[in-house]
């Protein structure tokens, strides 16, 4: 399904006024969660239909999303998902930085940490001003955004491409992004949808002698498709004036249907519908030439449509019934399936909504009820526009036969200033219906500070019965035989733990509590000016905060030096004091709470700190995110000469713990009241037990509207069955293949080099072992199967070295991070993540130790290599080098277009080989690096001989600091 909407034509929005929400010095960049803290609910009916829905967005019903300080963000469509979930996208304004953004809501409002980087996700054009209008999302769950982007010399279509967890399809165009320009004036596109088979129609404006209502058609690769209208587009002029094509929907049957308004010159717009034929020509069954069109006697323009089970259109847009100034109101009209306008709908075929007011875009968004009535959604004024300049978002619901259905509001319209933003300032801009028949309305809205956040809001719809309550049960029971099936006599196991695995992290988050770093002490140097980070890892906490408070103790002379930040598993960075305390001394056992009665950053206060203060950012800003991850605090020190020490530091966390159970006396267990959607289910397995099915450890079951889903089932056998690394893989962080991101999370599935294997001892190495890469080994990934624990870096050995003999290599450098989630195939993928360019030129060894915590019979060892910029076979027998075979390799694979991982002569992991590479290639010239021949029996690090088999051992006294962390990750 796909939502969309269209303003009209060259009418871009403005910030209200430019705000004041600003970062403090030394900040990075601040992506503010959905809502403000969310508070336990009373148990409550509502029953109007139009009523904020209060379970939303913390209790208002309202989401409002900052894409960070300063930002302007402008939001212009959404889009209903399974699971109750919805992506809204927009156009994200920070000063000359303007981009297409998109935010992925859980189906309470908070932001789904899985997509993105903390639920949000970005992709810029270039320098210059950037409109996203609409989206469509297809069944493989890739995202289409479309709109314009315009680099000074008058705005192209703009058209980008994202995998479902946020990051840019670079199958897509270039980077994901195609852009596409007509006549050389300024042109824009407003409407897309997808067909079956992936390719890709939009509609729009093109500007030439007059403005031309477009419609295009795209492959699944970006390009033009040619065997629509013979170049891809079609063109359509109805009166000979301007036309301006605002929303398509592709049929059932192919035929795309468009719509629009068309001004007739020396009159007025009006509404059109187009129907094209598959093969891009219009479609002259529909009202003789292709073309339909609704007078309402004054402009209106059509801005969305969709189609009735009988095969009628009904189109929602706007007319202008003002005398004096615009009055555009919310207006409906309906035509026959030959184009012809319905008589029996409304008066003459059209509905006006009167005393709707609404701006430049007017209404966006329609839908269709499963019972045929009509809602339709956009920006509305009050009766003192004229002198407040008030607006509101507006809701009307129409009853099939076009009258205002007066049991949903007064004249069957329900108004409102979206919850948490300034009263008044509010635009809607699209409509959907969520998988629960409620209404979700998206636009923007002025929030404190003066800055504009994408908003959205949930509205009650009581128009038929609600879904009934579906339940899920099952068994736990010993699958003594272990073939994963319960057989006559396969006893039920009573008391365990089955859980809803709600962010789908593989691990019981069973609620709040305190977690203190032992990434600790860390020096803060009194030489130049360090940056200090220290590592939490949260695991097991719940699923959504609704409150974080954070102590530190920080041995410092002069407290004014230091900025210190708190971030978050997702991204988010908190300032929570910046030069405070003048010329004292230590901040002791302080703690940071939005609740404290004084702010830290009060004048009266000195140091040292010691009690409880609020933050200088709020904490709340984290509300609504998962807890679960590696926390970060970073310090920074501004002033040479005075230097210190962070001591400790924690968080304290109030969140929701995910629904379980447990087995009763048989085994069985259940969960009643489950609303329709999808779930995880899974079990907490007993000391001494191993799972046999399921094979991934999640139960994913769908629940219907009042279904009772049975065997849900759980097997176990009492007996540790040992774990298994079954994935080796090096991958190219901090590429443009994971979105330039350097940390660590799902979207470095798509950068793996798949053309690169792990050698073992008993093979001989090849280029496949051997990555280009200019940033060398910055990621490793390790799957393993019924992985027993939480891994660190004490169940890892890691060595560099070039030499045949690895037990003389020496040590590598420390990872960055080691974190660990799902796999593909059920098993837990952990990744290693090093900092660019720390491991260059060499072989990396990577020892997985057999111990209690991984679960494995035997220690199992592994070598990847890189060599920066070679590319063709080796040279030298057991060594290969890099060499003018390489510069001219690296030549010949020039492309103006993008490339996959696997292209051997993209060096420096960019999407594209170009000149940069060829540079890379020739700065590296001469350097060699030793092939190993089955590298010499012997431990890597010097203790046992590999391939000996290692009795599982008990957990070591003391661990690491370098932590694993459970990404919340899809």
């Amino acid at each position: 399904m796909h939502r969309s909407t269209s303003p009209v034509v060259s009418t871009r929005p403005r910030s209200p006024r430019r705000g004041t929400r600003s970062a403090l010095s030394s900040t990075s960049r601040i992506v503010a969660p959905a809502r403000r803290p969310m508070e336990a609910l009373e148990s409550r009916v509502l029953f109007a239909a139009g009523d904020l829905d209060l379970t939303f967005g913390g209790g208002d019903g309202a989401a409002l999303i900052n894409f960070g300080a300063g930002s302007n963000d402008f939001g212009s469509s959404i889009v209903a998902l399974p699971g109750g979930k919805s992506l809204v996208g927009g156009a994200v304004r920070n000063g000359a930085n303007e981009q297409f953004g998109l935010a992925r809501l859980n189906a309470d409002g908070s932001l789904d940490t899985t997509f993105g980087t903390g639920g949000l996700a970005t992709l810029s054009f270039g320098a210059g001003a950037t409109d996203l209008q609409s989206l469509a999302v297809g069944s493989d769950g890739k995202i289409v955004a479309v709109g314009s982007f315009d680099a000074g010399l008058g705005a192209d279509w703009a058209i980008a491409r994202f995998n479902a967890d946020g990051t840019p399809d670079t199958t897509f165009g270039t980077g994901g992004k195609v852009t596409t320009d007509f006549f050389g004036f300024t042109d824009n596109a407003y409407g897309v949808d997808l067909q079956p088979d992936g390719k890709i129609v939009v509609t729009g404006v093109a500007t030439g002698v007059d403005a031309q209502m477009m419609t295009v058609r795209y492959t699944t690769t970006g390009a033009l498709d040619t065997t629509f209208n013979t170049d891809g587009k079609q063109s359509i002029d109805v009166f000979g004036g301007d036309d301006f094509g605002a929303n398509v929907k592709v049929q059932s049957d192919g035929k795309i249907i468009v719509v629009g308004g068309s001004v007739q010159p020396g009159s007025y717009r009006r509404f059109v519908l187009a129907r094209i034929n598959a093969n891009g020509t219009l479609d002259t069954s529909f009202d003789s030439d292709g073309l339909a069109t609704a007078d309402f006697g004054s402009a209106a323009f059509g801005k969305d449509v969709e189609q009735q089970t009988d095969g009628k259109y009904v189109v929602g847009g706007w007319v202008d019934t003002g005398t004096t100034d615009d009055q555009l109101d919310f207006a409906v009209a309906r035509f026959n399936a030959n184009g012809s306008v319905d008589n029996g709908f409304g008066t003459s075929g059209r509905t006006v909504i009167r005393n709707t007011g609404g701006d430049t875009f007017g209404a966006c968004g329609l839908e269709l009820q499963q019972n045929g009535k009509i809602l339709l959604g956009g920006t509305t004024h009050d009766a003192n526009y004229s002198t407040n300049l008030r607006t509101y978002a507006g809701v009307a619901r129409l009853n099939v036969n076009g009258t205002p259905d007066t049991t949903f509001g007064p004249g069957g319209l329900r108004q409102f200033s979206m919850p948490g933003a300034d009263v008044g300032s509010t635009k809607a801009r699209d409509l959907e219906l969520a998988s629960d028949g409620s209404i979700l309305v998206a636009g923007y809205a002025t929030a404190t500070g003066g800055n504009t956040d994408f908003a959205v809001a949930k509205l009650q719809n009581n128009d038929g019965p609600p879904p009934t309550p579906g339940s899920v049960s099952g068994v736990v029971y010993n699958d003594a035989n272990e073939n994963g099936v319960r057989d006559a006599g396969e006893a039920g196991l009573p008391g365990w733990t089955v859980f809803q695995d709600l962010n789908n992290n593989g691990v019981f988050d069973s609620g709040p509590g305190t977690f203190t770093s032992t990434d600790v002490p860390k020096v803060i140097s009194d030489v130049g000016t360090p940056t200090v980070i220290s590592n939490l890892v949260v695991s097991g906490a719940g699923t959504s905060i609704s409150d974080i408070n954070v102590t530190v103790d920080i041995k410092h002379s002069w407290d004014d030096d230091l900025t210190v930040s708190l971030i978050s598993p997702g991204g988010q960075e908190i300032v929570l004091f910046a030069n405070v305390g003048s010329s004292g001394d230590d901040f002791t056992n302080t703690t940071l709470d939005d609740e404290a009665s004084k702010p830290i950053d009060d004048p009266s206060l000195s140091a040292p700190f010691t009690g409880t203060f609020r933050p200088q950012q709020a904490l709340s800003g984290l509300d609504g995110t998962d807890p679960n991850g590696t926390w970060q605090l970073k310090i920074f020190d501004d002033i040479e000469g005075d230097g210190g020490q962070l001591n400790n530091w924690s968080i304290t966390l109030t969140s929701a713990p995910e629904p379980s159970t447990t087995t009763a006396a048989d085994g069985n267990y259940s969960f009643a009241n489950l609303q329709p959607g999808d779930y995880s289910i899974r079990e907490v397995p007993q000391a001494g037990w191993s799972p046999t099915v399921p094979a991934s450890g999640a139960n994913l079951v769908t629940v219907g509207s009042g279904q009772a889903v049975a065997n849900v089932n759980f097997g176990n056998t009492n007996r540790v069955i040992p774990s298994a690394v079954v994935g080796r893989h090096v991958f190219y962080n901090n590429s443009s293949f994971d979105g330039n991101s350097s940390a660590a999370n799902a979207q470095d599935d798509a950068a793996i080099a798949t053309d690169k294997q792990a050698l073992q001892a008993v093979d001989t190495a090849t280029l496949a072992n051997v990555t280009s890469y200019n940033k060398g080994i910055n990621g490793v990934m390790v799957d393993i199967a019924r992985l027993k624990g939480a891994l660190t870096a004490d169940d890892f050995d890691f060595a560099v070295g070039t030499s045949n003999f690895p037990p003389q290599w020496s040590a590598a450098p420390a990872p960055v991070s080691i974190t660990q989630r799902p796999a593909p195939d059920g098993s837990s993928r952990v990744t290693i993540v090093w900092a660019d360019n720390a491991i260059k030129n060499e072989w990396l060894a990577v020892k997985v130790k057999a111990n209690a915590h991984t679960g494995i019979g035997s220690d199992d060892v592994f070598y990847f290599g890189n060599l920066v910029g070679d590319t063709v076979a080796p040279e030298g027998g057991s060594t290969t080098k890099v060499s003018s075979s390489d510069l001219l390799a690296t030549r010949n694979a020039r492309s103006a277009g993008t490339v996959s991982v696997t292209s051997a002569a993209d060096h420096n992991r960019d999407g594209r080989v170009n000149v940069l590479d060829e540079a890379i290639v020739r700065a590296n010239l001469g350097h060699t690096l030793n092939l190993l021949v089955r590298p010499r029996s012997g431990d890597v690090f010097g203790t046992t001989p590999i391939g000996v088999t290692a009795i599982v051992a008990s957990a070591p006294a003391t661990r690491s600091r370098i932590p694993i962390t459970r990404s919340v990750l899809s």
